[in-house]
């Protein structure tokens, strides 16, 4: 499966690979408008929080690595 198929599959925006890199920093805030409204969205709620190492896995948890 190429990079990209799941997130077209789930009706997310792809980057095609004529995009100019100079605007990454747009694709980069779209991906994370896509997180904050998964993170948002009705019902089960997702536990997300910030740890440097990586965590057990565990079901409904979204784990984020602290940028240094």
């Amino acid at each position: 499966m190429a990079n990209g198929d799941n997130a077209a599959a789930a009706g997310m925006d792809v980057v095609p690979g004529t995009a100019k890199v100079r605007l990454g920093y747009d694709e980069i805030n779209k991906s994370r408008d896509y997180v904050a409204n998964y993170a948002k969205r009705t019902g089960p709620l997702i536990d997300m929080y910030v740890q440097a190492s990586a965590p057990a896995h565990a079901a409904g948890r979204m784990w984020v690595h602290p940028v240094s």
